[in-house]
């Protein structure tokens, strides 16, 4: 996801990294809201439609209509008043206050996104090899502060004996830890969706010309 209403998750960071630290904050705090309602029993998800856009419900427990995590969650998406029914849509803006815009990534754009939480060689940082993203008062900015658990990948010298999988590249081993169960899962679900676009690709009808010849 690249944005929930106005709230962005580093939408730069869906392309070569930047060199200035990314906004995140508020949109990570509408998800740690959401899942917490989520991990103790209080939501429901739902689908409909409004007009041509897609639109996803949750449906949080009537129960909670007080909890101050809702009136925070709400004041966050900027909805004009607490609810227990959130309306997401895939739409880029909407003049329905109640419908909250989402803009999610692309495949190419999740890579982008996952590919910040590859951990280079301070020697190619200082040589300038790589992008040093930096904080407004010039002190260098942690990635993991936005990709989390979601992909680590560590250099080496030597090929590592305890690594899910391993490439060589320009002088350094590049994996990731067998343990790093979180790295596997988005390892494998990237890649299955890759081979599965390229299948989409590879069957696709195939399209035939004939050459026109003059009389």
């Amino acid at each position: 996801m690249q944005r929930i209403g106005s709230l962005p998750n580093a939408p730069r960071a869906s392309g070569p990294t930047p060199d200035n630290a990314p906004k995140y904050e508020d949109f990570f705090r509408a998800c740690e809201i959401l899942r917490h309602l989520w991990r103790d029993g209080h939501l429901e998800f739902g689908e409909t439609r409004r007009g041509d856009v897609p639109v996803l419900v949750i449906h949080i427990d009537p129960s909670r209509a007080q909890d101050p995590m809702v009136t925070e969650l709400a004041g966050v998406l900027g909805l004009p008043k607490p609810t227990t029914t959130i309306l997401f849509g895939a739409t880029l803006r909407s003049n329905d206050p109640a419908l909250v815009p989402i803009v999610t990534r692309s495949l190419l754009a999740a890579m982008y996104y996952a590919s910040q939480g590859v951990d280079p060689p301070e020697l190619d940082l200082r040589r300038g090899k790589v992008t040093r993203t930096q904080e407004a008062d010039g002190a260098d900015f942690d990635w993991t502060r936005v990709t989390g658990k979601i992909l680590r990948v560590h250099h080496a010298s030597r090929r590592p004996s305890d690594a899910f999988v391993a490439v060589s590249y320009r002088g350094h081993w590049w994996y990731i830890d067998d343990t790093d169960l979180d790295s596997k899962s988005t390892f494998s679900f990237l890649s299955q969706t890759v081979e599965l676009l390229s299948n989409d690709v590879r069957t696709a009808t195939p399209v035939l010309t004939l050459p026109i010849s003059a009389g």
